[in-house]
């Protein structure tokens, strides 16, 4: 078993480029095969990913955020299949927030890592995919694994991402909610659920998600499942600041569904249309902006457990 090690050495807070180090003479001590590279750029772990598929490497591990997890994904699927079925992926999740794993329900300490390779135990998770246009207005098209959103969650996700500050997760996140409410205004938005129109008004923030968390703990989307076979969506729809402040607080618990403001429903084809464009982010990586058509994979992500 060989596996390749994708390294991102700026993921929490840059403390990953001192810990790898440790971790891999830690990993290599109970006779890991291990092959690894630091991520120099963004998109860098896209191409790391996909010259290890090219050198015959079947498991790759993602040491970094679920952004560094977004990338890597995208290097293993093309035209909306899996390169090589053999794949499997290793979540060794070192970033800020690391939603991803908590609805994997597996733990980020090396010691419980080796367990996990070790063991081998796969699951095959529902895979996203968000067509939207980028910052140059050229329509693109992006897979993702664990959530998506645009409005004025994606503008929360670009503070942070700009922010350059190395606090807890949550934390990092709440500051840049809070600074984000300062200029930021619900926007006109049609959505289309399944080829129907669903809505049509002001609204705050769309999810598309296949993990129940976001936002460093975020219980965003308490009714998803990563193998339904659908995308649990949200709308977060004309909320006021302080209504939003209030039902954020409610989110951490996972409370939140209960707003009459708030829509909860589950689809396989959702489409964002707005007269001003909303910011995207996906996996907490900025993209860019609407319309945006949210839909899911056939083809099932396989992970280890």
């Amino acid at each position: 078993m060989k596996i390749f090690a994708v390294v991102n050495p700026v993921s929490n807070g840059g403390k990953t480029a001192s810990n790898w180090p440790k971790f891999f003479d830690y990993f290599t001590g109970f006779g890991l095969r291990i092959e690894y590279k630091y991520t120099e750029y963004r998109g860098h772990a896209e191409k790391i990913a996909a010259d290890a598929l090219k050198n015959n490497y079947k498991y790759i591990m993602v040491v970094g955020g679920d952004g560094t997890v977004n990338e890597v994904v995208n290097a293993v699927y093309k035209d909306d299949k899996l390169i090589n079925n053999d794949f499997k992926l290793i979540v060794f999740a070192q970033g800020t927030g690391s939603d991803l794993i908590r609805s994997l329900n597996i733990s980020n300490k090396p010691e419980e890592m080796i367990k996990i390779i070790k063991r081998k135990n796969t699951m095959r998770i529902d895979l996203l995919k968000v067509d939207f246009l980028d910052y140059s207005g050229l329509q693109k098209s992006r897979y993702f694994v664990n959530a998506s959103d645009c409005g004025f969650g994606a503008e929360a996700a670009a503070r942070v991402n700009s922010s350059g500050t190395f606090f807890d997760g949550k934390l990092t996140y709440l500051k840049a909610v809070f600074l984000s409410l300062i200029n930021y205004s619900n926007k006109h938005a049609a959505v289309i659920v399944d080829g129907e129109k669903f809505y049509s008004g002001l609204l705050n923030t769309a999810v598309a998600a296949n993990g129940k968390y976001f936002g460093g703990g975020i219980k965003i989307a308490p009714n998803s499942d990563l193998r339904s076979g659908s995308i649990e969506f949200l709308l977060l729809k004309n909320f006021s600041r302080s209504e939003l402040i209030f039902n954020l607080i409610k989110a951490y618990r996972g409370t939140h569904l209960s707003h009459p403001k708030v829509e909860s429903f589950s689809a396989e084809k959702i489409e964002i249309i707005s007269e001003e464009k909303m910011n995207l982010e996906v996996d907490g990586e900025n993209i860019g902006t609407t319309p945006a058509v949210f839909s899911i994979l056939k083809s099932k992500l396989p992970v280890l457990i």
